[in-house]
């Protein structure tokens, strides 16, 4: 860890950005003032300490703790709620500045608990998208995707076009490091039009510059050349010296393309001494790079060398800081898994305690009850038909009661039936298979060639059973928790729900080889469940991509169907039986098809889309012959906002 070019990374990484020092001075000072105002009320002295907090984030991120740290103390003294969640919000992005990523999460994750107190959804939102940034320099791209939807879906169910500036931004980048290209253009150009619309030129910078990216590995140069230049020309206005650099990096790139290295040689390193500057790694790797690329195009060697080792250092020394913040933040998740655990096992401890003394309570109650009826009863006599007929009365309520509570019961053994019925089919065998497989391996010395068969196997068994059990577990949730049927229809657009859909499958997709296509118009607008739609989308692709050979195709498509929209998943797969068609969308048909692994399906996706559809007011149904691929039909009520 004494190496120079180590502790060069550690001050990229851990002194934060000076981008714009000088031209915070005055907004800086006239906040401090502020704070210094008489009378002032102390709900309003922590609010200014929260935001001035966040102006120090960029250039003095101690600074930013110091305040946080502050507004932290004196919201606590005062039980304001709202302001504790904010200081600790501006503690979060303190430590993610510094580098302190496992920190920054544990903050993140307690704002996000007072967010959802409170109900407020703006800061439960913020906090997704900050999270799922920290995962996305983590390069933990899978929870990062995962956290950035799910802001992203809160900014538009709020309509707030600054968050979704946001959140368009991050996914561009999301998708244009995962290599989907067609992806990050189209959130990179969403997010410019977004960023242009509210005037957020930081995130207006980076969306062009993913767009030129996106363009430039399309080999549409000019495009690209275009984009790059006017995101260089907001990261000007607001003095980012990362972007600039970002951008500068991303010119030069395109003219080592074109076959112009002389050229590029300029913006390159320019680009290298403001990522220095700004302490930023991430350009200054990639402004390395490029130079290395440029120098060998004009036969520098030497030159081109010397870049190579100044990329391979921060590189490497990139790769352990990496992972012992990934591993610092495991410790986190594990921590806060630990904590929710036994803050539960303490709430069940004392709803047992309730209940046994509200049953000794129940008990002295009805004896004393009894008393009093046993006394009346000798003195009132004359009552004794009347008090028959009440407790006839009573016994035939009773008797409904148990009566329901048997046929509730009858219900709840049926589910159990099917559960288990499930397990023994889906679960027993491919897990006797993983034993068996794990028992060869017992005391065998294997050639490397044997090896990565056992290994392939043992994964396609692995993904199997991982896949029957989230199925498994996503079907029971909805068939026990009434709550969750409920659907609340807003009008949306069906193209974007697909889109983000399909966002989530295009990895699985990919390493079968399968395109995914989109044929939805942007017009189409439905009345229904945005988050149950996307399910119904998410499972019907999924299973399509499954059962669907490599090199195939999935299309989804549109049409009007009596009064609503028939939406259409087409798949160029391996096709479905007549006698299996008749049990689709049914517990009798669980166990009856195998995908192109050879794998048994559990049909559990189809029983919940078919749940999905029918709270939504649709209905839902297939058509495929064996070896001719299959077609699964929705419908879903047409919005009557245009």
């Amino acid at each position: 860890m004494s190496h120079p070019a180590f502790k060069c990374l550690i001050l990229l990484l851990v002194g934060g950005w000076a981008n714009g020092v000088w031209g915070q001075l005055s907004k800086i000072d006239s906040l401090h003032r502020l704070l210094h105002q008489e009378p002032a009320a102390d709900t309003n002295r922590v609010n200014r300490l929260v935001l001035l907090a966040y102006r120090h984030y960029q250039s003095y991120p101690d600074s930013t703790l110091l305040y946080a740290q502050q507004a932290l103390n004196l919201a606590r003294k005062l039980d304001f709620r709202a302001g504790e969640g904010r200081a600790v919000n501006r503690l979060a992005v303190g430590h993610s500045v510094k580098g302190d990523f496992s920190q920054a999460v544990k903050l993140y994750l307690e704002s996000l608990k007072i967010a959802e107190e409170l109900g407020d959804l703006e800061g439960v939102a913020r906090v997704l998208n900050n999270v799922g940034y920290i995962y996305r320099l983590l390069k933990q791209y899978d929870r990062s995707f995962e956290y950035t939807y799910r802001a992203t879906a809160y900014g538009r169910r709020l309509n707030n076009p600054a968050a979704l500036a946001v959140n368009f931004t991050n996914l561009g980048w999301l998708h244009s490091i995962s290599g989907n290209v067609d992806s990050s253009l189209y959130y990179g150009l969403q997010g410019v039009r977004v960023a242009d619309a509210v005037g957020d030129l930081y995130h207006a910078s980076i969306s062009r510059h993913i767009a030129g990216k996106a363009y430039a590995k399309q080999g549409r140069d000019s495009l690209a050349m275009q984009y790059y230049q006017a995101a260089l020309g907001n990261a000007k206005a607001a003095a980012i010296k990362q972007q600039i650099a970002f951008n500068l990096v991303g010119i030069g790139e395109v003219l080592n393309q074109q076959g112009k290295p002389n050229q590029a040689l300029e913006p390159l390193a320019q680009a290298v001494v403001l990522a220095k500057e700004a302490k930023a790694a991430e350009p200054l790797q990639d402004a390395l790079k490029a130079l290395q690329n440029a120098q060998e195009r004009l036969g520098n060697y030497q030159q081109a060398l010397a870049h190579h080792k100044q990329y391979d250092l921060i590189k490497d020394s990139l790769f352990v800081l990496e992972r012992a913040n990934y591993i610092s933040l495991l410790q986190v998740e594990y921590d806060t898994e630990k904590q929710q655990q036994l803050i539960a096992l303490r709430e069940k401890d004392l709803r047992n305690q309730r209940l046994v003394t509200y049953a000794l309570a129940g008990v002295g109650v009805a004896v004393a009850l009894l008393a009093m009826v046993m006394f009346w009863g000798r003195r009132a006599a004359r009552r004794a038909n009347q008090l028959q007929l009440q407790k006839n009365a009573e016994i035939n309520q009773q008797k409904e009661e148990i009566q329901a509570q048997a046929e509730q019961l009858n219900q709840s053994n049926l589910f159990k039936d099917q559960l288990f019925t499930i397990i023994a089919h889906d679960l027993r065998s491919p897990l006797a298979m993983l034993k068996n497989t794990l028992e060869l391996l017992d005391g065998e010395r294997l050639t490397d060639q044997e090896m990565a068969v056992f290994k392939t196997h043992l994964t396609e068994q692995y993904q199997h059973v991982d896949g029957v059990l989230t199925k498994l577990l996503e079907w029971a949730q909805y068939q026990m928790d009434n709550r969750l049927h409920r659907a609340h229809p807003v009008s949306f657009a069906l193209h974007q729900v697909a889109e983000e859909a399909l966002g989530l499958l295009r990895a699985l997709a990919k390493i079968k080889n399968i395109s995914l296509h989109n044929h939805l118009d942007g017009q189409i607008k439905v009345l229904a469940d945005q988050d149950q739609t996307a399910a119904i989308v998410r499972n019907l692709v999924a299973n399509a991509i499954r059962f669907t050979p490599a090199g195939g195709q999935v299309h989804l498509e549109a049409a009007p169907h009596n009064g609503s929209w028939r939406v259409a998943v087409r798949d160029t797969g391996v096709g479905i039986a007549s006698e299996q068609m008749k049990r689709l969308f049914t517990l009798d048909g669980h166990f009856s098809t195998k995908d192109t692994n050879g794998n048994k399906g559990t049909g559990l996706g189809l029983l919940l889309c078919k749940d999905l559809v029918t709270q939504n007011g649709g209905e839902i149904w297939a058509e495929s012959q064996p070896n001719q691929g299959s077609t699964f039909y929705f419908t879903l009520p047409k919005s009557a906002v245009a």
